[in-house]
């Protein structure tokens, strides 16, 4: 899509003059939430828009960069590069949005590049440096230009001018107090009072400098209809904690929220910590409160959305309790059986056979068929889940585990969910890592590479490995199987997308 920035509105005018200065400051964090869309254009071309007159001429458009996004953008040259489009009258709320590439911060006049009007009154957005009107002067400025019935003129707002694209939004806001805003990369630069009712129905684009502005992906849109602002700060020590709301993250966290809004909250721990939970001050409920990974809504007033972290790894009952967790978090299992040990790497597995997990461990191996507590960093490698393992401790004897029987199709199994996908054509139950026993044909050996030698298992079931039919089973140094029916024993895993089987000694390929 051509837009695909929907940021939330954080900026509620009306209470501006309410707040202390630090709140305010709050405020600044937001840009506008919007309703139906009136009008956009992609700058992929001038289709759709019409010049003021015969002596007025076109933008260009440049198919390389700078483009904000599609396959081109405008430029202009001179005050003559100025055309408009019309759009449906209306009276308000609306926003008029673009991006705006600043190419050279020595500009010395007004470069007004998107103005939105009709009849009683209009404003502008643009680089203005020649601007040095109050509440802040300079020349270095973002500014605006509001047109209330005849009166007004250029402001500039709050917000530095940079090399490179920016987000330019003005917006009217029709109900008491009336006024125009203008934000800046979703920051609010300036907001000016509006004595009258204002109506809008076209918008132009022009008017840039010899120094080639460059413009892209118009909007203009009806304001969204807000509900009671919430004020919300956000505090973590020992991690850190990100906001979205409709799929827009925000870098600055703390400022209003609509009521009924719904926030999407992922903590993430610092290395040595982990997620222990979550609290609010503010009302409200938490989707799961014990999950880094949640949405909270329902804000019955001000307060503070809190992440605890404590020091170590955070206990899990089951291995398949860590498939929905993002990578990154420390987690400590206890009780596990010890199925395979293979070069630096050994594999747990729940005794009830339902999950399974590869550990990484840089240092002396647990011995196969015993218990062990893990302790260790979740990630993610060549498809697959695995620990890496800070600590492990054994716990003597375990239950031993039989292999699951499974014909090749079926290896690796469906994914369960985006943090843990599902291996390239991956059918039945997820059993990645777990101990396996698969009856076939041999062939397609190799010994080319005495540390990683294979063959592949062929039982008919309609696995192929690009134009090899069956499993490939990883026998390290042993000497793989050329030919014959066999049976093989090993652990699942994935190289490339595709499962594999690995094999933990000899004995597994009898």
């Amino acid at each position: 899509m051509k837009m695909s920035v929907r940021a939330v509105c954080r900026a509620i005018d009306g209470l501006l003059g309410l707040l202390p200065a630090a709140a305010a400051l709050v405020v600044a964090a937001w840009a506008p939430a919007y309703g139906a869309v009136l009008w956009s254009s992609g700058c992929d071309s001038t289709e759709g828009w019409a010049t003021f007159s015969e002596t007025v001429t076109w933008p260009s458009i440049v198919t390389t960069s700078p483009i904000h996004s599609g396959s081109g953008a405008w430029a202009y040259t001179n005050r003559q590069n100025r055309v408009y489009q019309s759009f449906t009258p209306t009276n308000g709320p609306v926003a008029l949005r673009f991006w705006l590439y600043d190419s050279n911060l020595s500009y010395s006049g007004d470069a007004p590049i998107a103005h939105i009007h009709t009849g009683s009154g209009s404003f502008t957005a643009g680089m203005s440096a020649g601007v040095s009107t109050s509440p802040i002067g300079g020349t270095t400025r973002y500014a605006f230009k509001l047109n209330d019935n005849g009166v007004g003129g250029w402001v500039c707002g709050t917000a530095q001018r940079s090399v490179g694209w920016h987000r330019l939004e003005v917006v009217y806001k029709n109900t008491s107090p009336r006024n125009a805003c203008l934000y800046v990369d979703g920051v609010l630069s300036y907001t000016k009072a509006v004595n009258n009712a204002l109506t809008f129905g076209a918008v132009s684009v022009g008017m840039g400098l010899s120094s080639s502005p460059y413009s892209d992906d118009f909007r203009c849109d009806t304001m969204a209809v807000l509900g009671a602002p919430r004020l919300l700060t956000f505090a973590a020590t020992g991690g850190d904690i990100a906001v979205s709301v409709g799929g827009v993250q925000f870098a600055q966290k703390d400022g209003f929220y609509d009521e009924g809004e719904t926030i999407c909250l992922t903590a993430t721990p610092n290395p040595g910590c982990s997620f222990a939970g979550w609290n609010s001050t503010a009302g409200g409920a938490f989707a799961n409160p014990s999950s880094p990974v949640t949405t909270f809504s329902g804000a019955t007033g001000a307060g503070t959305i809190t992440a605890t972290f404590v020091s170590g790894a955070t206990a899990v009952d089951k291995i398949s309790d860590l498939w929905p967790l993002t990578n990154g978090p420390s987690y400590k299992l206890t009780d596990k059986v010890v199925t395979g040990v293979v070069g630096n790497a050994f594999w747990i597995e729940e005794t009830n056979r339902s999950a399974a997990i590869k550990v990484v461990y840089a240092g002396a191996m647990p011995v196969q068929g015993n218990k062990v507590d893990v302790s260790g960093v979740l990630d993610s490698s060549s498809g697959q889940r695995v620990l890496n393992a800070t600590s492990w401790t054994d716990k003597g004897a375990g239950t031993a585990i039989a292999p699951l029987g499974v014909i090749e199709r079926a290896a690796g199994g469906k994914g369960v969910n985006a943090n843990t996908p599902a291996i390239s054509g991956g059918t039945g139950l997820y059993n990645v890592g777990m101990l396996v026993r698969i009856a076939g044909s041999a062939g397609n050996s190799s010994v080319s590479d005495p540390n990683n030698k294979y063959f592949y298992l062929d039982d008919g079931s309609g696995l192929v490995d690009g134009a090899i039919p069956g499993i490939k089973v990883l026998c390290g140094t042993n000497a793989p199987k050329t030919s014959g029916n066999v049976t093989v024993t090993g652990l699942v895993g994935v190289v490339g997308g595709k499962p594999v089987i690995i094999i933990r000694g000899a004995g597994d390929i009898p």
